[in-house]
């Protein structure tokens, strides 16, 4: 008897113990099932997307869950060899201190802080020699770069494996869900995208508030008017750096909706043969009054109008003085209604005497007549717009030999290198043209 229970005690004891077996077996199975689901999703979900290579980068697209712009290759791809110009040129002039820290409000000017400072040049030295490091160790760091309405991520993806010197690129989108969709895009690219690429959600208005000064280089491509972006962008952008800004709104520019341009760029568009390198010069006239609140001005690099879109780049910079000529950089435009004469007519000018320059309003009218010398006809009065020149051809021959060089990684390298050629055609000084 006693043998008989010890036997079904053992049983049983071999029965649990095989259920606790098959027990841990079951987990791990699911265990195991679970850590490879992930990367089945994964390849599952590259699988029934389709790849889409632009010059060094790779996007997955679904249908239409995010927008992707194949007309915009051209604009991806000067975009792209704009900053491989500019970010070395940038790094160059930081190195050599060209480029200067603007005084902030409420600072001592240099002057005030030299007062009651006598015999103080071997502290100057050793504060310079203390400043070297960390001047150096600023330059290494590498440009910043934000992208505020990035969508896909395409273009961010590319200037982190196109461009050298640039330490962080901040791809920036509204939409939750197309952020997501951008993170994939980021680590489809490997670790040398992810590395340099970060993926913010946010409001791009926002974003730059919160970064003043922080971004060597802005990219706005928005969906229509990028007016709502500038206030924050010229804030953000840091001292000598670049905003790369399109606007699509080409109807409204070009003077078919003319009301809706003075509320949005406060400057009226007159609808004539120039209409689009008008369209060029009201986007750098906005810009500008946007940048002269904040005490700041721009200088253009290129500024064109391609396909349904314009394209400006231009550096910001920071100076009070600077600032008071930016009435003699703009004027209205003098529109004979019956034909295709026009007269300019400066919004400021400036009186030069020695070393004294004094700003004054501008003179006018600028026609000749209260009626048109050619027609006979009355005139139509619009801008104001800018009237210096839009593009610095010297810097754009550089592009163009830089571009020479590099054609194979430009898709649209024959339309760009004529782009460029009619830009460097251009008679600078001559606002809009005569047809």
């Amino acid at each position: 008897m006693l043998l008989v229970c010890a036997a079904k005690k053992q049983l049983s004891f071999l029965i649990s113990s095989l259920f606790r077996v098959n027990g841990h077996l079951s987990a791990a199975r699911h265990l195991s099932a679970m850590s490879e689901a992930p990367a089945a999703n994964k390849q599952e979900a590259a699988n029934d997307a389709e790849e889409l290579q632009e010059g060094k980068a790779r996007i997955l697209k679904r249908g239409n869950d995010v927008f992707y712009n194949e007309a915009q290759v051209t604009n991806r791809d000067l975009s792209v060899a704009v900053l491989r110009r500019f970010i070395p040129q940038l790094a160059a002039e930081k190195a050599e201190g060209k480029i200067k820290q603007p005084r902030q409000d409420g600072e001592p000017r240099k002057k005030d802080k030299q007062k009651g400072k006598k015999g103080s040049n071997a502290a100057d030295a050793a504060a310079s020699d203390a400043a070297a490091p960390a001047a150096a160790a600023a330059q290494q760091q590498g440009a910043r770069v934000l992208e505020g309405l990035a969508a896909s991520g395409l273009r961010s993806i590319r200037y982190a494996l196109e461009l050298d010197g640039v330490s962080r690129i901040d791809a920036n989108d509204l939409d939750p869900s197309v952020v997501e969709s951008m993170k994939q895009n980021i680590s489809f690219n490997g670790p040398d995208a992810e590395a340099k690429v970060q993926p913010t959600c946010s409001d791009a208005r926002l974003l730059m508030l919160q970064s003043p000064g922080v971004y060597d280089a802005i990219d706005l491509d928005p969906y229509g008017t990028p007016v709502q972006f500038l206030d924050s962008a010229v804030q953000a952008v840091s001292e000598g750096g670049l905003l790369a800004v399109t606007a699509t709104d080409m109807a409204v520019l070009c003077g078919n909706s003319g009301e809706v341009c003075w509320t949005k760029y406060r400057s009226y568009p007159i609808h004539r043969p120039y209409c689009h390198e008008a369209a060029v010069r009201i986007l750098l006239a906005c810009l500008e009054s946007h940048a002269n609140r904040y005490k700041r001005y721009i200088q253009p690099l290129l500024a064109v109008h391609m396909d349904f879109y314009i394209r400006v780049f231009v550096r910001v910079f920071t100076s009070a003085a600077e600032i008071k000529a930016s009435a003699s950089k703009q004027s209205y435009i003098w529109q004979s209604q019956g034909c295709d004469s026009w007269w300019l007519q400066p919004v400021g000018q400036q009186n030069k005497k020695g070393n004294s320059i004094k700003h004054l309003p501008g003179h006018g009218p600028a026609v000749p007549e209260q009626r048109c010398p050619e027609s006979g006809s009355g005139f139509l009065m619009g801008g104001p717009i800018w009237s210096e020149p839009i593009h610095n051809q010297e810097w754009v021959a550089g592009l163009l030999q830089q571009m020479d060089t590099e054609q194979a990684n430009y898709a649209q390298y024959p339309r760009l290198k004529g782009i460029l050629t009619s830009v460097l055609d251009e008679l600078p000084d001559v606002p809009l043209y005569y047809k």
